[in-house]
């Protein structure tokens, strides 16, 4: 939907709410992220969270982590979205994440 409307307009601002971290692998998203950024000519807003609703977590069979740890893997998926959408080509290694020669 998002990329539809991103084509269609030229005016609009393209965002959502906020994403749980949790659900999403920090490159993959990166590369959905720069994507639709490129369509929407800069309009695209990335809202990411740390997560917060353990019941949420376990129905997708996801360990639901303490504060502190879901703050850090949020800080780490920040990183690589960062680096990768300022076009580096980066290696990490994370307590939660790790990306080799990740390419934009």
């Amino acid at each position: 939907m998002a990329t539809a409307l991103a084509e269609a307009t030229d005016k609009v601002i393209i965002a959502h709410t906020t994403l749980c971290g949790a659900f999403r692998y920090p490159a993959v998203l990166a590369k959905q992220g720069a994507t639709l950024a490129d369509i929407s000519g800069g309009r695209f807003l990335l809202s990411l969270g740390a997560g917060w609703f353990k019941r949420e977590h376990e129905a997708y069979g996801l360990t639901f982590l303490s504060n502190e740890h879901r703050i850090v893997r949020a800080k780490e998926a920040m990183l690589i979205i960062r680096k990768l959408w300022e076009k580096e080509e980066i290696t990490f290694m994370g307590r939660f994440y790790s990306v080799e020669r990740g390419d934009p």
